[in-house]
């Protein structure tokens, strides 16, 4: 554990190799994060260990604030959406939008994973208030939990919520990214 804006990493690091880490699991934003990468990269060999992120690390520009610090961890980051990956239906259509909007390489975006979980539920929350026919929070839900399958961006959708089931996503679409030398969000090969 580390307080938010903290600035010397290494302690609670250390606290962590002592107690035997092989690996740590790290749910930190991007400051805090590319704060710990960068001392990282400067501390011995043997006091670095393997990171697997969720992927708040992304909320920024991750790699930019690393710099080439970056290059000397060993970081993967956990996503469920990945535009290298994206085309045609959905996908395409964010990409399209994005582009339009100016953005060259989609893969460098911040959070590129929760705007497409955006997309998707924007999407879907959209088809359930036109199902329902009302704002009514209740025939919203319920509507939400009758949806015909839909192919979002993200995965297809058959459907994304029943009664007993409130999470759309699905454990299949968890996967191991990294970021490339060009600070790009790719799928670990």
């Amino acid at each position: 554990w580390f307080p938010t804006g903290a600035e010397d990493m290494l302690p609670p690091w250390r606290r962590l190799l002592a107690s035997g880490a092989a690996a740590v699991i790290l749910a930190a934003n991007e400051g805090e994060a590319s704060q710990l990468v960068r001392q990282l990269a400067g501390a011995a060999p043997d006091e670095r260990r393997p990171l697997l992120c969720h992927w708040g690390i992304t909320g920024g520009d991750f790699a930019a604030m690393c710099g080439p610090a970056l290059a000397a961890v060993d970081l993967a980051v956990v996503q469920t959406f990945l535009f290298e990956e994206a085309a045609g239906g959905e996908a395409g259509r964010l990409l399209a939008a994005l582009r339009g909007d100016g953005v060259q390489d989609a893969a460098r975006l911040p959070s590129g994973v929760g705007l497409a979980h955006a997309w998707d539920l924007a999407h879907i929350l959209a088809r359930a208030i036109d199902a329902a026919g009302s704002a009514d929070r209740v025939a919203i839900r319920d509507a939400l939990e009758r949806l015909e399958p839909w192919d979002g961006a993200v995965r297809r959708y058959a459907p994304a919520f029943t009664p007993e089931r409130h999470e759309a996503l699905a454990p299949e679409l968890v996967r191991v990214a990294r970021f490339d030398a060009a600070g790009r969000l790719v799928a670990e090969r």
